[in-house]
């Protein structure tokens, strides 16, 4: 997915959700997110996909409804963008798999 970010590779020096205020306010970065016009995707340590803003099926409307792609790896998802005509399979060179790995 274009412009994945994983939760993982943060820098250790930014404050915590907590700190920053997050736990007063649980509900105002999902908010946040859902106001920007660019689809926002969040994964865990391990890729797995944690949070869809409300404009990512703007954006990538053949993907399946949120509750189908919460929970599934970075490369599951990559596979369904390219099954479903999402990312134009003459844009890797190799092969999927290795497009997959990127």
């Amino acid at each position: 997915m274009v412009g994945a970010v994983s939760l993982a590779h943060l820098p250790a020096e930014l404050p915590s959700p907590e700190a920053a205020g997050a736990a007063a306010h649980p509900g105002l970065l999902p908010e946040a997110l859902d106001c920007l016009r660019v689809a926002v995707s969040l994964y865990d340590e391990d890729m797995h996909l944690v949070y869809l803003n409300r404009h990512f099926h703007f954006i990538f409307r053949q993907m399946p409804p949120p509750s189908a792609l919460i929970g599934r790896s970075y490369a599951e998802l990559t596979r369904i963008e390219l099954a479903s005509g999402e990312i134009d399979p003459n844009s890797f060179v190799e092969s999927e798999d290795r497009y997959v790995a990127m």
